[in-house]
C-alpha cells in the first residue's frame, strides 16, 4: 500500500528529523506516521516532482490553514482520483483543509477523518459549513478519534539532567478561549514562551510574566527540559468535550518537567486515566499568593518520581494510537 501524507508548505527542503526546524505539533506528528506507516512525507513543494511520478492508495492531509499554499497540490488529487483521502488534525477548531475543500469541489471527493476529538466533539459551525451546496459534514464519511497526542512520546529519549531545572513555564501561541486561565496562571515570576508577535495580546489581559522567545524542541535537547513545572490548561471548549491529554503532558513526561493542572480542567484530570496529586492541581486558593511561590512549596524531586511512574502508560497509548491507525487505514 502507497500512503502519502502531505503537510502543505512552501519549504524548500525536509522537515528535519530531529525536530531541530519546527516547533509545529502536527509537523512532528507527520514525521513520526511516515515511519510508523511507511509513508512517504511532502512537506513542501521542492518534491513535488518526486510524489507526481508515484500512484497511492491513501492521502493524508494534515492540518489545514486559510493560507497553506495548496494550489501546486492539486496535481496530486487530479492524479489519484481513486485513492482514499484522509484529513488528520489534533485540534476542535480548525476548518477544513483548503486542498481537499478544492477535491470535494471540484472533483466529488469524499474524505475520512482521524482526529482527538469526536465528531460530536468538533466545532459545529465548521462541520456545518456549507461546502458544494452541502454541509462540509456530508463529506466527511468514516471518522476516527485517536490519541494524536500521544505519538510524540519517545520511548528512546536520553535521560535529562535535573541538576539545573529551574522556574515554571507556559508554552505556546494565544488562544481566546483561555484567557480567563491566562490571566489566573501567567502572573509575576512564571514564564511564558509565545511568539513576540502574540505578547501583545497576552499583555493586554494583564499577564504580568516573563516573556521569551518561542523554545527549541530538538530531541533530547529540547528547551523544556531546562524548567522545573509546567502549567496545563485548556480551551473552554474542551473543558466540557474530552479530548485526551494535550501534547504538552506527554512533552512534559519525556523532559522531567512536573506539570501542574488548572482546576478548570477537571473533566479531563478525571477522565484521562492517570492519576493526578491533589496538590498538582491548581485552584483558586492556591494561588494566592501567585502560582511560583505555590510551586516553590512543593517538593520536586517527590512529584518528578511519581510522574516518572506515568512514562510506560504513555508509551502504551503511543502505541496504541499507531495501532488505531493502521487499522483504520488498512494498514497491515
Amino acid at each position: 500500500m502507497n500512503i502519502l501524507i502531505i503537510e502543505a508548505t512552501s519549504k524548500r527542503k525536509p522537515l528535519a528529523e530531529d525536530y531541530s526546524d519546527t516547533s509545529i505539533v502536527h509537523c512532528r506528528n507527520s514525521l513520526i506516521l511516515k515511519h510508523a506507516l511507511g509513508a512517504d512525507l511532502l512537506d513542501g513543494e521542492y518534491a513535488l516532482p518526486q510524489v507526481l511520478a508515484k500512484q497511492y492508495d491513501v492521502i493524508i492531509c494534515a492540518y489545514a490553514s486559510p493560507y497553506m499554499p495548496h494550489v501546486p497540490y492539486r496535481q496530486i488529487l487530479e492524479k489519484n482520483p481513486k485513492a482514499r483521502y484522509v484529513w488528520l488534525v489534533n485540534d476542535h477548531d480548525v476548518e477544513d483543509n483548503q486542498l481537499l475543500r478544492w477535491g470535494v469541489i471540484n472533483m466529488g471527493l469524499v474524505y475520512d477523518m482521524i482526529c482527538n476529538n469526536p465528531r460530536e466533539g468538533y466545532r459545529h459551525w465548521i462541520l456545518n459549513k456549507n461546502i458544494a451546496n452541502r454541509k462540509l459534514n456530508d463529506f466527511i464519511h468514516k471518522w476516527l478519534t485517536v490519541n494524536l497526542n500521544s505519538l510524540i512520546i519517545d520511548p528512546e529519549r536520553t535521560p535529562v539532567n535535573c541538576s539545573d531545572k529551574n522556574g515554571v513555564i507556559y508554552y505556546g501561541t494565544y488562544r481566546k478561549w483561555r484567557a480567563e486561565s491566562f490571566k489566573k496562571f501567567l502572573t509575576r515570576g512564571v514564564f511564558l514562551s509565545a511568539s513576540s508577535k502574540n505578547w501583545k495580546k497576552f499583555q493586554a489581559l494583564g499577564c504580568d510574566c516573563n516573556y521569551m522567545p518561542k523554545l527549541e524542541w530538538q530531541k533530547n535537547n529540547e528547551d523544556l527540559r531546562k524548567f522545573k513545572y509546567s502549567i496545563y490548561m485548556e480551551d473552554e471548549h474542551t473543558h466540557t468535550n474530552y479530548a485526551f491529554l494535550a501534547n504538552r503532558f506527554y512533552e512534559a513526561l519525556m523532559s522531567d518537567v512536573v506539570m501542574l493542572f488548572d482546576a478548570d480542567c477537571a473533566n479531563t484530570i478525571q477522565k484521562c486515566g492517570y492519576k493526578i496529586p491533589e496538590n498538582l492541581i491548581i485552584t483558586n486558593d492556591k494561588l494566592k499568593d501567585g502560582l511560583v511561590n505555590y510551586a516553590n512549596s512543593l517538593a520536586f524531586q517527590t512529584n518528578l518520581m511519581y510522574q516518572q511512574l506515568f512514562f510506560d502508560k504513555a508509551v502504551e497509548e503511543k502505541n496504541e494510537a499507531v495501532s488505531q491507525i493502521k487499522k483504520f487505514l488498512n494498514v497491515t
